[in-house]
């Protein structure tokens, strides 16, 4: 199973304010379903924070074609449509035991830091812009990571600029 991250974030590492994304851009949000659905043959699950899953739109909860996991200090929380855990390692035991082959770490930042020894691919699309934000990705040593890919992206439904970035932590 590869255990990767999904992040959108800007420069100084923001990723959130007031319990949602302060940003609207369409074209990540394509390409974060696009990342985290994966190909047909392949079973994917994304693993998230409780304020995170409260954060989807009511439409989208749980993501579609997607194994739904949330961690939360709350075990006999119910969230219709996801497996509800207390830590990290319970949700990845259970990813196993559902023979999935991609685990996507998607927030909030008390995952990633919990994740990020863990994550094999890491999916950033830096925001282009200076945010203000409440909640920011945590600190990481950029140089253990390979770039594969880097694209640069403006779309005009876009609020911002972005970067696409994919990095691989060589075994």
């Amino acid at each position: 199973m590869i255990v990767g991250g999904v992040v959108a974030m800007t420069r100084q590492r923001v990723i959130g304010r007031g319990g949602s994304l302060p940003w609207r851009i369409p074209s990540d949000l394509e390409r974060f379903k696009k990342i985290t659905s994966g190909r047909p043959g392949e079973n994917h699950a994304v693993i998230m924070g409780r304020t995170t899953w409260s954060s989807l739109p009511n439409q989208f909860r749980p993501l579609p074609g997607r194994l739904n996991y949330v961690l939360s200090r709350t075990p006999a929380l119910a969230l219709p449509g996801a497996e509800v855990h207390e830590n990290l390692e319970s949700a990845l035991s259970s990813c196993h035991l559902q023979s999935v082959t991609h685990a996507w770490i998607i927030g909030g930042r008390e995952v990633y830091s919990a994740a990020l020894e863990l994550i094999q691919i890491l999916h950033i699309t830096w925001v282009e812009a200076d945010v203000e934000g409440d909640v920011r990705f945590p600190e990481y040593g950029l140089a253990e990571w390979r770039v594969v890919n880097e694209v640069k992206h403006m779309s005009e439904k876009d609020e911002h600029p972005t970067t696409y970035v994919m990095l691989e932590r060589p075994l």
